[in-house]
């Protein structure tokens, strides 16, 4: 067997080697002389490959080509004999081959040892220089143990090795040179790159180690049979081994063998070489686990056991999607799966759960492998580059080189596959989806004002409008003529989504049970009545209007996407556990899809900002309500039973949070209940220059006849924007809606503050401070303050107890005004906050626009109010303790 790319750390020559030629001449003779038979074929050199064989006649498949007795063959049984040793297989053959190595001339395998090369590189061999080459530190460190334990076997072989050479030798030399640490390397790099093995067992068998590498022409077709096709070649036949070939040869060509259904590693850790083609190769991915938050692991690994499945598949993948073997594809369909629909495979075990179409389970895969490829440092066609330029390069770093080549080659080209599937199933959602599309926008606004007027609520002077100068987004706008203070909508309880729809719904009321609270009864109603928006009809997609509140779910921003989601699930298979997630939205719940992402995107866009902080405690809330609530959900079947098969898809993580981000933005609040009111919900915010000085904050009343009534805070004409001051802070609008106002009376900057309490360090002032805060009406050690210039008095009293207490001064008086130093703790309070500030974080090309004006906003008031604290500062003490001119200038 071929040899290539050799050379390494531990490979050094251990005698002088013969000419070439003259190894060529000699070696067959022996072989012939020793009863061997070589049929049709020569020795040549193949230039960079090395020796090999070359037919001389035309060779017909499965034709004999050599047979080799097996008193020439070198084996731990003919070795045990030879020596009268007690050795594994690898440890008496290499042995042996030294021995004979020592004699020389006077051995009966001179010919055959002086043919063999002098320097072997398998990935145990090279250095550490040559194992950076690989890319990958895991294959390093396996490279780097495998040569540790070669060293280790070569100290207890040790003494065995010596008293068989030095029966060999004439001299001392002689025994040093072949009873070394390095000879013994060189001899189990022999033995790895050439020796055949058959049922467990080591055989150097001369001459038929000549046969090079080369994939069977239909080895593409052949699916893994560990190996049984080379032994369908190599057969022990009456004291003799058989080689067969595997395929024609014409006379002239090299005569090449499939060395069986290896992958590329096999080849660079025993044979030293990089196949430039083969169908076996593969590359190791991250597949994703069983276990997860939903609690499904169970019932995912009784699937696959009831499919026939031993244990988790081979994540070695090949580099062709539709080779992945069968076993693989359910793996993948059952982390996809919940409980239900893992209990529902178990016990049908259909066609589909049997044998999962590569095309709807391979995205993990995909994904394992898009990010495996990105992980290495160089891409393919620069290790392309450096092949050509390989002159300068040890021949261990062009093996370690044309290895991750290899699996570049392999993930690029499982890649390509994804893309096209991707293509594929893009465009046959893209169909699907375009015949259940709800409308353009405009069709659905004239839908919804049409609704809404059939609908005869008591008032309505309002109709919905998409709004060119505000970048086309929704809005209300005034239908007729509305005076301040008149009820410009006034529609029924009974026409608004609400909780108490939820529970009083025949089906989904008694399934909500105790377990779920008003507002997952809310969000578990929106969700069915989305889902209701599509339909099938003899195998059509098409929208389905006709629902109770229909036209005006149609609006709900988002509402495509998880209408994609429920195309998709129905449409094109059942082994998705999650849709896509949406676009990145503007409000911060949407930023993200999970922990570490939100974390650095609240990091990149909110540094120096509470919001950081806010948003992400937001998530994580999220976050694990979603886990609970989808467990309770998976535990409820007849809440399961509202949603059919779209049931796991409720409680999938993109459309849970596209309906909390509903339920959080657009709910309007009466009696202490939250409403989805139809209409209403277009009233967009009124920065406070947009309204008059006097108008009164957003407040809709549920009157005597159960009508939820709002009344106009200013004077709007037709077709005027009807707008409402939501009377909240700009942080708590960016929090749930994702925008800030550039002018807001009702802002403040959120200032949070924190007494570091070290009870091990002193336990006594730790509980002077909770007195002194409990007394005080402190709930603990933090407050989360609201801060603007000219603060309300009882605000800013509040700020200066909690300072107070942090900084161990006297408490302020509610008649009188603070202290000096009190204001001092507020001023240092106020640098540190602004120095978190980034001027970087407001230049960045992708921060929302929301961020942008929140960012901007909390600065300058943190400005004035520094300001305003070091004007007053000047007025209590005399010399001055803080500097006169300010410290911060606007951005």
């Amino acid at each position: 067997m071929a040899v290539f790319f050799l050379f390494g750390a531990l490979c050094v020559p251990v005698v002088a080697p013969l000419e070439d030629q003259e190894v060529e001449r000699a070696l067959l003779p022996w072989f012939v002389s020793a009863g061997g038979e070589a049929r049709g074929v020569e020795i040549a050199d193949f230039g960079e490959i090395g020796r090999g064989l070359r037919c001389t006649v035309d060779i017909a498949a499965r034709e004999s080509v050599l047979r080799v007795p097996e008193d020439i063959v070198l084996s731990g049984v003919s070795a045990r004999r030879l020596l009268g040793i007690e050795a594994r297989d690898e440890d008496a053959i290499a042995v042996l081959l030294l021995a004979e190595r020592a004699r020389g001339e006077r051995s009966r395998w001179a010919p055959y040892l002086a043919a063999l090369p002098e320097e072997v590189a398998t990935l145990k061999s090279l250095d550490d220089d040559e194992l950076a080459w690989l890319q990958d530190e895991r294959l390093a460190a396996r490279g780097r143990q495998s040569r540790e334990a070669l060293l280790a076997a070569a100290a207890r072989v040790a003494p065995l090795l010596r008293r068989a050479v030095r029966d060999a030798c004439d001299d001392d030399a002689c025994v040093e040179r072949y009873a070394s640490a390095r000879a013994y390397a060189w001899a189990r790099g022999i033995i790895d790159s050439r020796a055949l093995t058959f049922r467990g067992a080591r055989y150097l068998v001369p001459v038929a180690d000549l046969v090079n590498y080369g994939p069977h022409p239909r080895a593409a077709d052949r699916e893994y049979d560990a190996g049984s096709f080379f032994l369908e070649y190599h057969r022990f036949e009456g004291g003799s081994l058989r080689t067969f070939a595997d395929r024609p040869c014409a006379k002239g060509e090299q005569l090449v063998e499939d060395y069986g259904d290896n992958s590329n590693l096999v080849y660079l850790e025993h044979h030293g070489f990089v196949p430039s083609a083969n169908p076996f190769d593969c590359v190791r991915l991250e597949l994703p686990p069983l276990e997860d938050a939903t609690g499904a692991e169970r019932a995912r690994i009784e699937y696959l056991k009831a499919a026939g499945d031993r244990g988790p598949p081979s994540s070695c993948v090949r580099s062709r999607l539709a080779a992945a073997p069968v076993a693989l594809r359910r793996y993948l369909a059952a982390t996809a799966m919940d409980a239900t629909r893992a209990a529902e495979c178990r016990a049908a075990l259909d066609e589909w759960c049997r044998e999962p179409p590569i095309d709807q389970v391979a995205k993990p895969l995909c994904d394992a492998a898009a990010a495996t490829l990105a992980a290495y440092p160089t891409t393919l066609a620069f290790d392309d580059e450096m092949l050509n330029r390989s002159a300068a390069l040890s021949r261990g770093s062009l093996l370690a080189l044309r290895y991750r080549r290899s699996q570049k080659a392999v993930l690029a080209t499982l890649l390509g596959d994804c893309e096209a599937l991707l293509e594929q199933r893009c465009d046959d959602t893209e169909a699907v989806v375009a015949a259940a599309k709800l409308g353009t926008l405009e069709k659905r606004v004239e839908a919804f004002n049409s609704w809404a007027k059939n609908e005869s609520w008591p008032e309505l002077e309002i109709e919905a409008r998409i709004l060119p100068s505000h970048g086309g987004r929704l809005g209300a706008v005034a239908s007729r003529p509305i005076t301040k203070q008149q009820p410009y909508i006034g529609i029924p309880e009974s026409a608004c989504l609400t909780a108490r729809h939820a529970r009083d719904d025949p089906t989904l009321g008694p399934a909500l049970e105790d377990k779920f609270d008003d507002f997952h009864a809310m969000l578990f109603l929106l969700l069915r009545e989305v889902f209701a928006l599509v339909e099938v009809d003899d195998g059509d997609w098409r929208p389905n209007l006709r629902g109770p509140w229909a036209p005006y779910l149609a609006l709900l921003p988002g509402v495509d996407d998880v209408l994609r989601c429920v195309v998709e699930r129905r449409a094109l298979g059942r082994g998705r556990r999650e849709c896509r997630p949406p676009e990145r939205g503007s409000a911060p719940l949407l930023w993200a899809d999970d922990d570490a992402s939100a974390t650095d995107a609240a990091r990149r866009w909110l540094r120096g900002s509470a919001s950081e902080h806010a948003v992400l405690s937001y998530f994580r809330s999220v976050r694990r309500t979603w886990g609970a609530t989808a467990t309770a959900f998976r535990a409820t079947p007849r809440l399961r039973a509202n949603f059919g098969g779209d049931a796991d898809l409720a409680v999938s993580w993109p459309v849970y949070r596209w309906a909390v981000h509903t339920l959080d933005s657009r709910s309007i609040w009466w009696n202490g209940n939250r409403n989805l009111v139809p209409m209403l919900d277009l009233v967009n915010a009124a920065a406070t220059d947009d309204m008059p000085p006097a108008a009164p904050v957003h407040r809709t009343v549920l009157d005597d006849r159960g009508v939820a009534v709002t009344r106009a805070a200013a004077s709007f004409g037709v077709g005027e924007q009807v707008l409402e001051d939501y009377g909240q802070p700009n942080h708590v609008l960016f929090l749930y809606h994702g925008f800030a106002l550039p002018v807001n009376k009702h802002d403040c900057v959120r200032l949070d503050l924190v007494i570091p309490l070290l009870d091990d360090d002193d336990a006594a002032a730790a509980l002077y401070v909770k007195r002194r805060l409990a007394a005080h009406s402190f709930s603990g050690p933090f407050l989360a303050a609201c801060v603007k210039p000219h603060m309300p008095p009882r605000m800013a009293h509040r700020l200066y107890s909690f300072l107070a207490i942090k900084h161990d001064h006297e408490l302020p008086l509610p008649s009188r005004p603070p202290g000096l130093e009190l204001l001092l703790a507020l001023a240092d309070e106020l640098k540190v906050r602004l120095a978190n500030y980034s001027i970087d974080t407001l230049a960045a090309p992708d921060l929302p626009l929301g961020a942008k004006v929140l960012l901007a906003s909390e600065r300058q008031l943190l400005i004035e109010l520094y300001e305003e604290i070091i004007e007053k500062s000047r007025e209590r003490e005399s010399p001055p303790a803080v500097s006169a001119t300010p410290l911060f200038d606007p951005w």
